[in-house]
């Protein structure tokens, strides 16, 4: 079950947490939070409810004129991958 802790729109920071998933079969288990990898803006977020493995957390954009080196230093796509 995923918790939202930002909104679309809202800044971040690195280490910011984004949000929290909760294990629907282990309800005890403490949740496992999930954090902003970079500073930005929240672009998109998955709706709160079911998630599964693979799905997007969150979408963060940034200044474009950072010294990127390739679209992942421009776009970052969180997913529950890691």
């Amino acid at each position: 079950m995923f918790e939202i802790a930002v909104e679309p729109g809202s800044p971040v920071k690195a280490g910011d947490a984004i949000g929290h998933i909760h294990d629907i079969d282990n309800p005890t288990a403490p949740a496992t939070t999930y954090y902003a990898p970079m500073e930005g803006i929240v672009v998109h977020r998955h709706v709160s409810g079911l998630i599964t493995r693979g799905d997007c957390l969150s979408v963060i954009a940034v200044d474009a004129d950072i010294d990127a080196r390739d679209w992942r230093d421009v776009i970052w796509a969180m997913t529950t991958r890691m």
